[in-house]
This record gives structure tokens, C-alpha cells and sequence, in this order.
């Protein structure tokens, strides 16, 4: 039986892309809704071919799913913020870092809107997460800066684009790949942040075996499901310095003899990082009390 890609999924009907690169619109049996509840983009499905369509009949196993954007079986998650108009919230984007957390994903950051900043500016930024162990890449989907290395991130790997509304996600889809023909949408004057223009996730293939996931923007991120592991996970700054702490049971907060601390002080690790780190920690302690320090 034949194996596909689900690309979209709207209204009940999914459209895959076959081993031979065709698009074929499917409808799911009710057995395998039953068994495996709602197939998303990402997955990948055996089918067959009928006078009306397609049918599924089976999901294969997951290497992986996101909730928010629901997507699966994705490689990557390429998180995409503007570098101005809407400015960036390093908050934020350490709350998304952890968030992506719940499925252990590789993390590319890309700040768009390049052409809208003084290089240096852009360039300090990227060095202070470099500096974090995070892999950086800067573009303008107006000017097409940055497309080359972007792509180079992108080849042979299932990327899923993700972030706040109006930092430029479809439009960067659209620069590297320009037959996409996604919507884009400009910021809104009074709320100071993007219209959605992306309703539902969509998975577009790229040259050499890659994919793309563009997705709605959202702001509100999940911690559910995240414990203390996973918040290190998301600062591997602080991470690196857990195992110099007096005590193994260690949460960096108000424990003494932390060598967390003791490099925050020193200026080792940024006060803005830590900062962050110990507001997420209170959230998870709040969320899962067993968890509190």
C-alpha cells in the first residue's frame, strides 16, 4: 500500500503528497479517526486510490507531535521573530524556546526585518544568543538577506515556522520558495502586532528532500508537560554550570552555595537569562507543585 505525506488538512479532507509528487485529496475511514483520533500535517499515511479520491487506511507511528502548531513528525523548529515593527521580546522567545522543549526539537532562531535595524544592532543580538549555544540566522524577506543561509538550515530536514503574528513567517516561506504564493499581512496600527494571515497549517516541500510547516502565529505558549529537565534543556547556559552546585537537588533559586547563581553574579550568565529562568520555574512549581524545589 502506498505511503503518503499529509500537506494540509481543512475541513475533514486531507491533501497528501504521494511518492511521486503528486497531490491527492483523502478522507480518512472512520476506524482510523477512531484509533488514532485527528490526522495532522506532518503525518504520514498508507492509502488507497479510488474514482472519488483517496482513502486513508492507516497513520504511521509519530516520531513526534506538537500541539501548538499542531503539526508532526517535524525535524526542526525554525522560530522566527522580527527585529523591529513589532519589536522582540526576549521573554518571549525563551517562553517559545521552552515551550518546543516538550518535544525535544532542535531550535533555529531567525530574526527577520533585517532591512528595518542597524546591522550592528541585529548583529548584537545574534551574538548574545550565539553565545547561548543557539544556532542564528538573519534575513529580510524584503530584500532577500540572508535566503542563502536560511536554506542551507532548511535542505533535507522537516521544519515547522514558528512565532508571533507578523514577524514575516510566510513571507520568509515565500522567499525561498516564491510558487507557495502564501498571504502575508502588515501590523496592526492600534494593537502594535500582526494580523494572522496563516488560518492552518500548511507543509510545503522544498528542493533536496526538505519541507517547510508554515503556521498560524500565536503568543500564548503551553508550559503543560514541561518538568525541570526541560526548563535546563532551555538554558544550557545554566545547565552547564547545575553540576558545580553543593547540592545535586540544586534549583538555582534560593539555595545556597549555587554555582547558578554565583556566575549570574560574576557575569557569566545574564541576569535577563536567569531572570527568565527562575519566572518559568515558579510557573512549573505553580502547575506541577511535586516539581517545586
Amino acid at each position: 500500500m502506498p505511503v503518503g505525506r499529509v500537506v494540509q488538512n481543512i475541513g475533514g479532507f486531507q491533501t497528501i503528497l504521494t511518492e511521486e509528487g503528486e497531490l491527492l485529496t483523502c478522507t480518512a475511514r472512520g476506524r482510523v479517526k477512531r484509533a488514532r483520533g485527528e490526522i495532522v500535517v506532518g503525518d504520514l499515511v498508507s492509502y488507497v486510490q479510488g474514482p472519488q479520491g483517496g482513502v486513508i487506511e492507516a497513520v504511521e507511528p509519530r516520531r513526534n507531535l506538537l500541539r501548538r502548531p499542531l503539526v508532526a513528525n517535524v525535524d526542526q523548529a525554525v522560530l522566527v521573530f522580527a527585529l523591529h515593527d513589532p519589536e522582540p521580546s526576549l521573554l518571549l522567545i525563551d517562553r517559545f524556546i521552552l515551550g518546543l522543549q516538550v518535544v525535544e526539537l532542535q531550535v533555529l532562531l531567525c530574526f527577520n526585518k533585517l532591512d528595518l535595524v542597524r546591522r550592528q544592532d541585529a548583529c548584537t543580538l545574534a551574538r548574545y544568543y550565539e553565545s547561548l549555544g543557539f544556532t542564528v540566522v538573519l534575513t529580510s524577506a524584503l530584500t532577500h538577506e540572508g535566503k542563502r543561509k536560511l536554506l542551507s538550515h532548511l535542505y533535507g530536514l522537516c521544519s515547522v515556522f514558528c512565532g508571533p503574528s507578523g514577524v514575516g513567517k510566510s513571507a520568509l516561506i515565500n522567499m525561498i520558495r516564491p510558487d507557495a504564493d502564501l498571504i502575508t499581512g502588515e501590523i496592526s496600527p492600534k494593537l502594535r502586532r500582526g494580523r494572522h494571515t496563516t488560518k492552518a497549517a500548511r507543509l510545503i516541500p522544498l528542493g533536496r528532500g526538505g519541507f517547510v510547516v508554515d503556521t498560524p502565529g500565536y503568543t500564548q505558549v503551553d508550559l503543560m508537560g514541561l518538568d525541570r529537565d526541560a526548563l535546563l534543556r532551555a538554558f544550557p547556559e545554566i545547565a552547564a554550570r547545575a553540576s558545580d552546585c553543593r547540592y545535586r537537588s540544586c534549583a538555582h533559586l534560593a539555595e545556597p552555595e549555587c554555582a547558578v547563581k554565583e556566575a549570574v553574579a560574576r557575569g557569566l550568565i545574564p541576569t535577563t537569562r536567569y531572570n527568565h529562568y527562575a519566572r518559568f520555574a515558579a510557573e512549573l512549581a505553580a502547575e506541577n507543585p511535586w516539581e517545586r524545589p
